[in-house]
């Protein structure tokens, strides 16, 4: 037993010899500034491992290969915007890591660094540890920008290897500067890597920020470095960088960043969505990030000088806060609103039993590519027949990001349905796309911005007031609908604001539509409806005087983008986003339409791509970094909208046509193996729209075919589209 205890003693010897280099770093690192370093990772993985982050810095620079519309063509302002921010949270980190490092520390070093060799590496850890952890939070922003940049070209390993060489080859050349041997091969192969990334078939004014980026870490780590010398050299005197401060000599400096980047969140909730849309929403998300390290340093400074005079005191600010929030805390529910607008009025029949309509459609939620993926289905067919597909519907019943893509697509038609297709002849070659063309300039934006400005300069800071984010995205969405309906009308164009009940899509017999929610209490499927149904009829939620946009509002409240809601009834339900309950919009059917001829065609439209379309995402999802527990749990919620469509079709003998985002033909797996497959969000980029756009076109014809209608122009047209390298 002696000699294992003296074993026991030697090994823990050995390792605290082998180890104590470190530990003066993990000091610092984990305890001292615990926060910066925490939000330095928080950056790394938002930006790299979330994919509707990827998105958004990869529109930075994808080319588009189909003719969008130029408004929705982001500029240079989020860019400049993006790499602005990426600055100031690396000024950020920086601060509050030598704040937090440096005042009041004395009198809390532990007494094995308090002596040498402990104090002197300590004093290295102190200097060095904040300059490094901003370097690295910059070449994290940064460098997920040249990923997302290099992702459509290359495969991701490549793609990362490429960013990595770029970010270090300039900072070799500064480390090694004096050494003339390996500084010769540092620029050698820095040159090397500037020769490579020039060649990649990236467009000219890429290439002209990419090389200058990834020198910019280096280079601010450069000026951290000198910084005092500049400022002796202009008659200042600062401080050694490990001199220890009292928090009253530094608590001004940090007040007024606090106020300040305090200002900058209040003012994004003052901005108007165009303005905000044109920052961006990932500048939005690193302003946020600045904001909260500022609060937290703050807050954490003065604890740490209250707990040296009171012990306990964190643990019981802790608890408190605790109480308070259990006490008091409790969710806002979103209380938007949208004026009905009028001008607008319904003109179709009401339907009958011999209006030879066969044709039920349910559009599954996806967020915006299933809004987009919707309505391009439908507004291809509509403009491949000159309007007939779109008369032999009778129903449709949408879920979150369906329903939009469902209004948008009937909103258009009606507001528009005199001029669309006066000169439309089926059969002709190459016959234009009005309808199609409108609903992809309403939606191909960027719908995020707004939302997530307003839920991190409003939502989560004050949480305790009614949210605004949801208020955002209704109008953002309302927006894009009116831009792109008055660029070919000149009257009153209502959009979204037009009565629910008015909604009739400019069809001869009014289709019935039905926009389904989720009511939290109970868990079941509620729906908003054009018809004038009782509550005898299934679970709707009486209309009154709604808005389409607030219909669709509550059947697409997407988790943390949007809050859950309430109804207008007495008493008032609890609503969230409609794929909780049934994320195909087939079980209402399935209620209403029990009758329905057998035969008639479903046309089940889903804008998500699951791993069962393609082999590509197959073999990407085996190896997936979400946790199996999650991932079971969407593919529950996928399975019951699989068996709602089941269900109906069992019951009905409708005749299915199974319309899916599609990407594992004619190349377009590899495209989605390069980050250009859309996200699940409020944003897509213009790659993931072309891609899926691509694959809606197939689509069309499939649904034009089913409807029994002739679409071989446009069969032609995209073959020949196919046949193009």
């Amino acid at each position: 037993m002696r000699k294992l205890n003296t074993a026991i003693t030697h090994l823990l010897d050995f390792l605290a010899l082998r180890l104590s280099p470190v530990l003066p770093w993990l000091y610092v690192a984990l305890r001292r500034a615990a926060i910066p370093t925490m939000f330095a990772t928080v950056t790394a993985i938002l930006f790299f491992a979330v994919p509707q982050t990827r998105e958004i810095l990869h529109s930075f620079t994808a080319a588009s290969p189909v003719s969008a519309p130029t408004e929705t063509q982001p500029g240079s302002t989020p860019l400049v915007a993006y790499i602005a921010t990426a600055f100031l949270l690396t000024g950020g980190v920086w601060y509050c890591s030598r704040l937090l490092c440096t005042i009041e520390m004395a009198a809390s070093i532990p007494s094995a660094l308090m002596a040498p060799p402990g104090a002197t590496q300590l004093s290295v850890a102190v200097t060095w540890y904040p300059r490094i952890l901003g370097l690295a939070v910059q070449a994290a922003a940064l460098g997920a920008l040249l990923f997302a940049t290099f992702m459509p070209l290359l495969n991701a390993a490549t793609a990362a290897a490429l960013t990595t060489a770029l970010l270090a080859s300039p900072l070799c050349v500064y480390i090694f500067f004096h050494r003339r041997v390996v500084r010769l091969i540092a620029i050698a192969a820095a040159v090397a890597i500037a020769i490579v990334t020039c060649t990649l078939s990236l467009p000219a004014s890429t290439k002209l920020w990419i090389l200058p980026i990834a020198v910019l870490p280096t280079a601010s780590f450069s000026f951290v470095i000198h910084r005092r010398r500049l400022l002796r050299q202009l008659g200042m005197a600062p401080s050694s960088a490990a001199t220890f401060h009292a928090l009253a000599q530094r608590l001004p400096q940090l007040f007024l960043l606090l106020v300040s980047s305090l200002l900058v969140l209040n003012a994004m909730t003052l901005l108007s969505r165009e303005m905000v849309r044109a920052l961006g929403s990932a500048a939005a998300v690193l302003f946020f990030l600045i904001a909260a390290m500022l609060a937290l340093t703050l807050g954490q400074l003065v604890i740490r000088s209250l707990a040296q005079q009171v012990a306990g005191l964190t643990g019981a600010v802790a608890l408190a806060v605790l109480a308070l929030v259990a006490i008091f805390g409790s969710e806002s529910l979103g209380q938007e609103h949208m004026e009905v607008q009028g001008g607008l009025a319904a003109t179709a029949l009401p339907p009958t039993v011999n209006d030879n309509r066969e044709m039920l459609v349910n559009a599954y939620g996806g967020g915006l590519r299933a809004a987009i993926y919707t309505a391009e289905v439908l507004a291809l067919a509509d403009d491949m027949s000159c309007g007939q597909f779109g008369e032999r519907i009778r129903a449709f019943s949408g879920v979150s990001g369906g329903s939009l893509g469902i209004a948008t697509y009937l909103t258009a038609r009606q507001q528009l349905h005199a001029a669309l297709w006066l000169d439309c002849r089926v059969g002709a070659p190459n016959p234009a796309t009005p309808l199609t063309d409108v609903v992809r300039s309403a939606l191909v934006r960027d719908h995020l911005s707004p939302a997530i400005a307003r839920m991190l300069a409003h939502d989560l800071p004050l949480f305790w007031q009614v949210p605004i984010r949801g208020q955002a995205l209704l109008l953002s969405w309302q927006d894009g609908i009116v831009d792109a309906i008055a660029s070919r009308s000149s009257g009153m164009v209502p959009g979204l604001g037009m009565r629910l009940t008015e909604l009739d899509g400019g069809m001869k017999y009014r289709p019935a539509v039905y926009f389904n929610t989720a009511d939290a209490d109970n868990g079941k499927t509620a729906y908003y409806s054009n018809e004038h149904r009782t509550a005898n009829s299934g679970p709707l939620l009486q209309p009154y005087d709604m808005t389409l946009g607030m219909a669709v509002l509550h059947s697409a409240r997407f988790p943390i983008v949007t809050p859950a809601g309430k109804s207008f009834d007495r008493p008032a339900r609890r609503l969230v986003d409609g794929g909780y309950a049934d994320n195909s919009g087939a079980h209402t059917l399935a209620r209403l339409f029990p009758d329905a001829r057998p035969g008639a065609v479903l046309l089940d439209i889903d804008g998500n791509l699951g791993p069962d379309r393609g082999l590509c995402t197959a073999q990407q999802n085996r190896h997936s970094p979400i946790p199996t527990a999650l991932v079971a749990l969407l593919a529950s919620r996928t399975a019951r909208a699989s068996d709602a469509v089941d269900d109906l079709i069992s019951h009905t003998g409708l005749r299915p046509k199974y319309l899916t985002y599609d990407l594992s033909s004619d190349g377009a797996c590899e495209a989605e193996r390069h980050a250009e497959r859309a996200p699940l969000g409020w944003f897509i980029g213009r790659a993931a729209a072309a891609l899926m756009e691509q694959s809606a076109q197939r689509s069309a014809i499939a649904a034009c075919a089913a409807a029994a209608l002739d679409c071989r122009p446009h069969v032609q047209r995209l073959q020949q589209a196919d046949a193009t390298p």
